[in-house]
C-alpha cells in the first residue's frame, strides 16, 4: 500500500483541473518521441556503418561515453578538477571553455584519451546524436502527444519545450510549433535537471508563476523533481505505449470538453 502510494507520487502531482494550467512544458526525450524505437533504429545504422568502417569504432565509444557523463554530470563536475579549470590546451575558444556541453566534451576525451580531443569528440556527438536521429525522428513520435499540443495552443494555453538537449531541430523534424523551446544548454540556464534552474528561468521568462504551470515528460528522477523543486505541478507519462495513449486520450477529451462553448 505505501509502496504503490509513493509510486503514484512520482507518478504525478497535479492541484488543479488541466484547463487552469496557463502553461504546460513538455520535456522532449523519450516524451514527444518514444525512446525505445528510435534507440532500436539508430543500433541499426550504427551497426551498419561500424561493420563498414570497423577502424572507426572509436567514435562509438565516444557516443556512449558522452551519454554516459551526462547521466552522472552533476557527481562527475564534483569529483573532478575540470570544474575549476574547464579551459584545457586543446585549441578550444575562449567562448567554447565555460559552456556546459564543452566542458562535457573535454571530460569525454580526457577518459577516452588515445588523441582523443574535444573539438572531435563534438563533432562525433553532433552528428550521431544530434544530426542522423532527426530524419528517424517523425517515425517514433507520440502522436497523442502532438495532437494534444495542438489542442492546448488552440485554447490558448502556453506550449514549453525544454530539453537537456537542443532541441529546436527536433522540434521542427517533429512539426511541432511551441510557443517556447529551452535547452539546458542556453545560456541562461547551463544546467540539467533535476536543477530548477532551468524552470526558474522559464518561469522568469515568461511571466508565469509555479503554480500555472504544468511539467510533463518522461523521468520522475529528472522532469518530476525539477518541477518539484521549482515549486510546480509535474505528470509523469508511462513508459508503456498502451497506457500512455489512454492517459493522454483522457487529457484530451478534459480539454475538449473543459473548453466547449
Amino acid at each position: 500500500m505505501g509502496s504503490q502510494s509513493r509510486e503514484a507520487i512520482r507518478q504525478f502531482h497535479i492541484t488543479k483541473s488541466f484547463k487552469d494550467y496557463r502553461a504546460v512544458i513538455f520535456d522532449m526525450d523519450g516524451t514527444l518521441y518514444y525512446q525505445l524505437p528510435l534507440r532500436l533504429r539508430m543500433a541499426g545504422k550504427l551497426a551498419a556503418y561500424y561493420l563498414r568502417h570497423p577502424l572507426r569504432y572509436k567514435e562509438l565509444l565516444a557516443v556512449k561515453t558522452f551519454r554516459e557523463i551526462r547521466e552522472r554530470w552533476p557527481e562527475v563536475e564534483h569529483n573532478d578538477s575540470m570544474k575549476h579549470n574547464a579551459s584545457v590546451d586543446d585549441g578550444s575558444s575562449a567562448e567554447q571553455a565555460p559552456s556546459l556541453d564543452w566542458r562535457q566534451y573535454c571530460q569525454t576525451a580526457g577518459k577516452l584519451g588515445g588523441g582523443a580531443t574535444p573539438e572531435w569528440v563534438k563533432q562525433t556527438v553532433e552528428h550521431w546524436m544530434y544530426q542522423v536521429p532527426l530524419a528517424l525522428l517523425p517515425l517514433c513520435q507520440d502522436r497523442q502527444l502532438a495532437r494534444l499540443i495542438r489542442t492546448l495552443r488552440k485554447r490558448h494555453i502556453t506550449v514549453i519545450i525544454y530539453s537537456d538537449y537542443p532541441a529546436v531541430e527536433k522540434a521542427r523534424a517533429l512539426d511541432i510549433e511551441p510557443d517556447y523551446i529551452f535547452s539546458a544548454l542556453d545560456a541562461d540556464i547551463m544546467c540539467l535537471k533535476p536543477d530548477p534552474k532551468g524552470l526558474s528561468h522559464i518561469l522568469s521568462v515568461t511571466g508565469l508563476s509555479p503554480e500555472q504551470a504544468l511539467m510533463m515528460g518522461d523521468r520522475y528522477e529528472k522532469d518530476g523533481i525539477a518541477a518539484r523543486n521549482a515549486g510546480m505541478d509535474w505528470l509523469i507519462l508511462p513508459s508503456s505505449p498502451k497506457k500512455r495513449i489512454k492517459l493522454l486520450k483522457e487529457i484530451l477529451h478534459h480539454v475538449h470538453d473543459t473548453h466547449k462553448g
